[in-house]
């Protein structure tokens, strides 16, 4: 299994243990303490266990990668990629869309996956960094870095080509992916396809959008233990980042912090009128 501690891109590392918040208000900043590709999809019951395969009777390995933090307003972006059992007696039929689950059966469920998956990988990507990229780029970054991991963990493990490796990747936004095949002593490509709504469709999917929605969640709200206005004057805690009223009801009074994305919306107004 990989291990999620190999890079500063990884989850579970919070750096920011800093209690001064830097605080940008509409007025003055100030700091305070305290290439498209082709999409498939089809509906999927609710009530019925995700296809756990989308090539149950290929020997290839499912790289499952989605993402989470694409839209909010505030701090990091992650994307997990997973790779599961195509068959044994491991049972990943409560995997689901993780924005299905309450946050107590996200965690459970993402422990689950972790102790039983073949490989998994989580990249972050920090709002500065969003800010100078943009988010597509971050996320399509991250989607490789995915890739990449876990195709260098299943060579070194299985033995496995890029070749046998089989790209799942949720949405319909996903550049070729090229990887080094020591066999070949060549860059070959990988497969891969792309599904709109593939959370709600495959296993492997779904266990990435849950590895990258626990891992967020879980850098947010250390952010709100270590820095107390961003639970009281932002609500963080309750939202996650998202543009909710109260939200953007904080930004309008109180302005943006060092962890919102600057180039993002009313994050980006706040900026320009405290320049």
């Amino acid at each position: 299994m990989t291990s999620n501690n190999i890079s500063t891109n990884i989850a579970f590392q919070v750096r920011n243990s800093n209690c001064q918040i830097q605080i940008t208000t509409m007025d003055s900043p100030t700091t305070t303490s305290l290439k498209k590709s082709k999409s498939k999809s089809s509906p999927t019951s609710k009530k019925e266990p995700l296809q756990l395969c989308y090539k149950p009777t290929s020997d290839c390995f499912e790289i499952g990668i989605d993402e989470a933090g694409r839209g909010p307003l505030f701090g990091r972006v992650y994307v997990a990629g997973v790779v599961l059992p195509k068959h044994g007696s491991v049972d990943f039929s409560k995997v689901r869309d993780s924005k299905k689950l309450s946050p107590k059966k996200r965690k459970t469920i993402s422990d689950y996956i972790k102790e039983h998956a073949i490989s998994y990988y989580i990249h972050y990507t920090e709002a500065e960094e969003i800010d100078r990229i943009n988010i597509r780029e971050s996320v399509l970054r991250g989607m490789k870095e995915c890739a990449k991991k876990n195709i260098e963990e299943l060579q070194k493990k299985h033995g496995a080509s890029p070749e046998q490796c089989f790209l799942m990747v949720d949405g319909n936004d996903f550049a070729p992916y090229m990887s080094f095949d020591q066999q070949k002593n060549e860059l070959v490509s990988v497969p891969h396809e792309t599904f709109v709504g593939g959370d709600n469709l495959y296993t492997a999917i779904a266990a990435a959008s849950i590895l990258a929605k626990v891992a967020r969640d879980e850098y947010i709200l250390d952010l709100c233990e270590k820095n107390i206005l961003l639970k009281e004057v932002y609500g963080l805690h309750t939202h996650m980042g998202y543009g909710t009223k109260k939200h953007l009801d904080a930004i309008r009074e109180h302005g943006i912090t060092q962890y919102h994305r600057k180039s993002f919306g009313i994050c980006k107004d706040a900026q320009n009128k405290s320049s």
